[in-house]
């Protein structure tokens, strides 16, 4: 799931290179603005097969933040 995650956010900033971890957060990269979130986010639904919360979309403060929602998501 990270590597599918990781691999989403790459594409999304046209960066194959990004060097991320769980702890990754969209203000230490240059790139990553609100409109590359949102992109990143309906990528992240559809690779899933699923859809987040608002009260979802506000908890997305790091990549790890983004595997736990859909983690938890999944479980529903």
């Amino acid at each position: 799931m990270l590597a599918t995650i990781t691999r989403i956010v790459r594409s999304n900033l046209n960066d194959s290179g990004l060097e991320m971890t769980v702890d990754t957060r969209p203000e230490t990269v240059p790139a990553w603005n609100s409109l590359k979130m949102v992109d990143i986010i309906l990528d992240i639904e559809d690779a899933f097969t699923m859809r987040f919360d608002i009260s979802d979309i506000d908890k997305l403060r790091t990549v790890g933040d983004m595997v736990d929602a859909v983690i938890a998501r999944q479980a529903r």
